[in-house]
C-alpha cells in the first residue's frame, strides 16, 4: 500500500518541501523563528523517523542510491513534481521525495537532526543513518556550506572608519575556513573546521593565532564562537561576526562579561547585567546559570546581592 505512494503521504511530504522552499528565500531571524517553531511543535522526529522506516534504515538495510538512479547530486539537490510523475514506479517517485527532503533537512536544520540522530535508541539506525549521511550527502552539504561562506566574504560591506576587515579564506581540499582580523601588524586569527561526516559530527573552532588578549580571554572568544555556530543551527558566517564583533568590542574598550570573558555572548547579546556593588558587567544567560549552579542570587564576583528580576522589572515599567 505504501509503495503506492498515497495522497495523504504525497500531500504530507509535499508540505514539507514547502517548508524548506520558505527557508531557501527568508532572512536569517525568520529561519531562525521557524527553527525554533519546529523544535517547540516537534515537528521534525515524525518526519526522520518515517523516512528511515521507509529507506530501510532501521532495519540496517539502507536504500542504496544508486540502485535507483539518486546518486548524482543533482537528484539529491532537486525534485521535480513533473518528472516524479512519469518515474518507473510510484515508490521511485516517494523515495526520490524522501532523499531530496533529507538533504534540504540536512542543509536548513542540522542541529535539529543532530538532536533527533543523538537522541535516537536504536544503535541500528544511527549507524545506518551515519554511513548513509556521510556517503551520500556530507560532500554535497561542506560544498554549500563553504560556498555560502565564500559568497558571503565577497560581499561583506566595507568596514567602519575605526574597524578592519575580516579576512577570510576557504580551503576545499582540507574543508577549512580561515579568519584574520589585524591588530597591530598582526592577525587575530582562527581556523574553522568542518568534519567530512558533518552535519553527523560537529563544527569545530580552534584558535591559530592570539594577538593582543590574554590565553584565558582568547579562548573564550573561541568558545564563543563555537558556541555561536551551534547554537544558530550550524550557521558559520554568524560565528565569524561575532568573532570580529568581540575583537572590535575589545579594542574598543567595551566591558565583558566577567564570567565567560566573551562581550558577545553565544546568544549574540551583549553584557547587560550589572553588579550594584563591585560594578563588574555579565551576560543575562551567564549569570542565570551561575544563581542555577550556585543556588543562591549573589554576585560571583563579590558576593553580594544581585536583584536580577526586580532591575528586568523596573527597566520595563521605565
Amino acid at each position: 500500500m505504501l509503495a503506492e505512494f498515497p495522497t495523504s503521504i504525497r500531500c504530507y511530504l509535499l508540505a514539507w518541501k514547502l517548508v524548506f522552499d520558505a527557508y531557501s528565500t527568508s532572512s536569517f531571524k525568520i529561519k531562525t523563528d521557524f527553527t525554533e517553531h519546529l523544535k517547540s511543535e516537534e515537528c521534525v522526529s515524525p518526519l526522520l523517523e518515517f523516512m528511515f522506516d521507509v529507506l530501510g534504515h532501521s532495519a540496517a538495510r539502507p536504500l542504496k542510491l544508486e540502485r535507483v538512479g539518486l546518486a548524482a547530486g543533482e537528484h539529491v539537490k532537486d525534485y521535480d513534481v513533473k518528472l516524479a510523475e512519469e518515474a518507473e514506479t510510484k515508490e521511485k517517485s516517494m523515495q526520490w521525495l524522501l532523499v531530496h527532503l533529507y538533504y534540504l533537512t540536512l542543509k536548513y536544520i542540522p542541529g535539529l537532526f543532530r538532536a533527533w540522530y543523538i537522541a535516537c535508541r536504536s544503535k541500528q539506525t544511527r549507524i545506518a543513518v551515519e554511513s548513509w549521511t556521510t556517503k551520500y550527502f556530507s560532500p554535497l552539504i561542506v560544498d554549500d556550506t563553504l560556498d555560502e561562506v565564500q559568497k558571503w566574504a565577497a560581499e561583506q560591506e566595507p568596514p567602519g572608519a575605526d574597524e578592519n576587515e575580516l579576512t577570510v579564506k576557504v580551503s576545499r581540499p582540507a574543508r577549512e575556513v580561515t579568519a584574520g582580523y589585524e591588530v597591530d601588524e598582526e592577525q587575530a586569527t582562527i581556523v574553522i573546521k568542518i568534519p567530512s561526516s558533518y552535519p553527523i559530527d560537529s563544527i569545530a573552532v580552534v584558535g591559530a593565532n592570539r594577538v593582543a588578549v590574554n590565553e584565558r580571554k582568547w579562548q573564550s572568544w573561541i568558545m564563543t564562537t563555537q558556541g555561536v555556530i551551534t547554537f544558530s543551527n550550524g550557521n558559520i558566517i554568524d560565528g565569524l561576526q561575532v568573532f570580529k564583533r568581540n575583537i572590535v568590542g575589545a579594542l574598543r574598550g567595551q566591558g565583558e562579561c566577567a564570567i565567560c570573558y566573551s562581550i558577545i555572548s553565544a546568544d549574540k547579546r551583549m553584557p547587560d547585567k550589572r553588579c550594584t556593588t563591585c560594578k563588574n558587567l555579565f551576560h543575562r544567560t551567564c549569570l542565570y546559570k551561575w544563581f542555577q549552579s550556585s543556588s543562591q542570587n549573589t554576585c560571583p564576583l563579590c558576593r553580594n546581592p544581585i536583584d536580577y528580576i526586580g532591575a528586568d522589572t523596573a527597566k520595563r515599567r521605565r
